[in-house]
């Protein structure tokens, strides 16, 4: 139990300020698309999200075989949540090119 009489497991969805992660939703356009792997994404194709965590933490939008296909522009509340172990999936929505629509839910 943590010190607030909360069960461990719901402080451990909840970000910095007390954000529910596994609420958490969020729409962002996948930034700097690697070619070689925004070629093949098409709507409804789920990405995986990663934290590259430092001095400028940026989340990294991986495909189901390890490729980097671009960055999500990262918030506040969204690195707080995969800080605590919470995964996050990007659902492609619409995908013109290089411009790719990603839907973020906690997974």
């Amino acid at each position: 139990m943590s010190g607030n009489n909360s069960p461990d497991w719901y402080s451990n969805t909840r970000g910095g300020g007390g954000v529910d992660c596994s609420g958490l939703r969020r729409e962002s356009a996948l930034q700097a698309p690697n070619p070689d792997a925004v070629d093949a994404l098409r709507p409804g194709d789920v990405l995986g999200l990663v934290l590259h965590d430092g001095d400028a933490p940026t989340i990294a939008a991986m495909t189901a075989s390890g490729i980097e296909a671009g960055a999500v522009t990262p918030d506040r509340a969204l690195i707080d949540c995969l800080r605590l172990g919470v995964a996050f999936l990007g659902t492609i929505k619409s995908a013109e090119g290089a411009q790719i629509l990603l839907s973020i839910r906690a997974e």
